[in-house]
């Protein structure tokens, strides 16, 4: 199954090198996330483009 959801990338601080972006309220609870949880990004970069994958850090990851 997939579900698609759409964000909205903002300035994250005033030198303007990183990017903010809200998690959408359904992959938040998906991944049984609270504030101060860290996340784990994984880019595939292959010929047909990127793909993005973000997965809940676990203790021992963190």
């Amino acid at each position: 199954m997939i579900l698609k959801y759409e964000s909205t990338v903002g300035k994250a601080d005033v030198k303007g090198k990183s990017s903010r972006v809200i998690i959408p309220r359904e992959i938040v609870k998906m991944l049984g996330l609270e504030w101060g949880d860290k996340l784990i990004w994984n880019a595939d970069i292959g010929d047909k483009g990127v793909t993005i994958t973000v997965k809940a850090a676990k203790e021992d990851e963190k």
